[in-house]
């Protein structure tokens, strides 16, 4: 609509102009609304061309999407192991800390296993000692009479000796594992963070083969980096250091200043993975997006957008560089302004979109 009315003033305006006070042509005389196209066709025509052109025009070089995410990342809480759970020790959502305790799986048979390879350890013990002491009284008798006690003897005993020490060694080792094994019935947070929707339960068995027991959010997620998804015509165009803009539902009458840090070199849309078929391209019914990743300008940019939350995003082309150089013409720098300026009107359909987004959602969803 605003270009329409900005190609109109350029267009249907003067050719009005032209036939009423140079034609002498009235409104509601020569020209009627029955009239109306005859009377101003090359005006209508010439506007709408126009219209077209610089829709096109701004488009191309300053592109906007609504494919816009602030995505978090998330974290699933997996045990190692199959389990049932014995205790939970944090509510259905709130804050956790680093290392600390989320829940705890039945440990009835670690603790077992654990007990054994200690008890291991003392029966190893006591071997060596006995084994030692065998030792030190056959090493005694022959140092006071070396005829009294067969070498072979003093060898087996050195022999079982160290078959202890191994044994002990095996038992530590056991004792270790079981130690292990046991730490892993509880499960912990590996980052500060925050679980959400955390409905297990004591009773509750848990299979990481299955599905996870929950999610944890970490601190900080979503609170840097937007995703957006422009089309893929905007290959050309889309570069690092763009300026851009998002105003986003969750955060409504607000204009956020960003700068595109980053533009993903492949179309999602397009990966396959090997198989026993061939990729047919009809197979891909929808075209991908270019993949566009939007940081703020400012510091405390997206401070009160919620995670998730869904945006709109303008781009705008900077060609202060091109036309700048000195191998650029006369005429290609006035017509790289006339592109740059007409980003003016990419920004205030983004301001009007800002403003009717509330109505939008809360009087005309129909909810």
């Amino acid at each position: 609509m605003l270009e329409m009315m900005l190609c109109s003033l350029l267009t249907i305006l003067p050719d009005y102009l032209y036939r009423r006070y140079v034609q002498g042509k009235r409104i509601g005389k020569e020209i009627t609304l029955y009239s109306v196209w005859f009377e101003l066709r090359w005006g209508i025509t010439s506007c709408v061309i126009l219209t077209i052109c610089l829709i096109t025009v701004i488009f191309y070089n300053h592109p906007s999407t609504s494919n816009v995410t602030l995505f978090f990342r998330t974290i699933p809480i997996v045990s190692e192991t199959i389990g049932r759970v014995s205790e939970v020790y944090v509510d259905v959502s709130g804050p956790v800390a680093k290392n600390a305790p989320i829940f705890k799986l039945d440990s009835s048979k670690q603790e077992a296993a654990l007990e054994t390879a200690r008890r291991k350890i003392v029966e190893a013990d006591a071997d060596r000692k006995q084994t030692q002491d065998e030792l030190d009284t056959k090493l005694d008798l022959q140092r006071r009479n070396p005829g009294n006690v067969a070498p072979r003897d003093i060898e087996k005993l050195q022999t079982r000796l160290e078959g202890n020490l191994a044994a002990k060694a095996t038992a530590e080792a056991s004792l270790a594992e079981a130690q292990v094994a046991l730490d892993k019935t509880i499960i912990r947070a590996e980052v500060n963070g925050r679980v959400e929707q955390f409905a297990l339960r004591p009773g509750d068995l848990v299979n990481p083969m299955m599905r996870p027991a929950g999610v944890l959010i970490p601190e900080g997620a979503g609170q840097r980096v937007l995703f957006a998804g422009f089309g893929q015509i905007e290959g050309q165009i889309m570069r690092r250091g763009l300026v851009a803009e998002v105003t986003c539902v969750s955060k409504p009458w607000t204009i956020i200043p960003m700068v595109v840090t980053q533009v993903q070199d492949f179309i999602a849309a397009g990966q396959f993975r090997g198989g026993e078929q061939l990729i047919d391209a009809q197979q891909i019914t929808k075209p991908g997006t270019l993949l566009v990743y939007l940081e703020p300008l400012y510091e405390g940019g997206l401070d009160g957008v919620t995670p998730g939350s869904s945006c709109i995003a303008n781009a705008y082309s900077n060609n202060h560089d091109i036309i700048a150089a000195k191998e650029t013409g006369f005429v290609k720098g006035i017509v790289l302004h006339a592109v740059d300026a007409l980003g003016l009107v990419h920004a205030l359909i983004l301001r009007l979109q800002a403003l009717i987004i509330p109505f939008q959602h809360l009087v005309f969803s129909g909810h």
